[in-house]
């Protein structure tokens, strides 16, 4: 499963609403769950996925210039099942974020997620860091680094 996608189609969005950070604005979207298929690194099952992501995303310049930036994302009903022995799977993943900046400012995100199976299927973590720079002109871009899986 390549992980530095599942929030790659986010943070395109995100990057388009708060770049440039002119004004204040705050905006609430809903996507699909960025992966369709995940794999569980405990046993090796594909698990297919759906499910929306909500996405809300609020930027406020104050009168000194510094910028004041709110993240808040939340899986709305994203689950999924496993391919070969048919378990539902969970995942109830909630990031709230802020960071107040200057002109120019690099911020780290870590998205933690709890996937979990039922019965005795083993469930799992998966971790992603999202690196975030805005530029003294206020243009925003992210990466995806470090996606990670791990059992319990």
């Amino acid at each position: 499963m390549n992980l530095r996608g599942s929030f790659f189609a986010f943070l395109t969005v995100a990057t388009m609403i708060v770049s440039p950070l002119a004004y204040a604005a705050t905006t609430s979207t809903v996507m699909p769950f960025p992966t369709p298929t995940i794999t569980n690194p405990c046993n090796g099952e594909d698990v297919n996925v759906n499910g929306n992501v909500h996405v809300t995303i609020g930027a406020t310049i104050d009168g000194n210039g510094g910028s004041h930036l709110r993240i808040h994302i939340n899986n709305q009903d994203v689950s999924g099942i496993g391919v070969d022995t048919g378990s539902r799977y969970q995942i109830p993943t909630t990031l709230d974020s802020s960071a107040y900046f200057g002109s120019a400012t690099t911020m780290t995100l870590t998205v933690n997620a709890r996937v979990v199976a039922q019965g005795s299927t083993p469930n799992f973590n998966m971790r992603e860091l999202i690196h975030v720079t805005v530029n003294a002109n206020g243009v925003t871009t992210a990466s995806v680094d470090n996606p990670s899986m791990d059992c319990n």
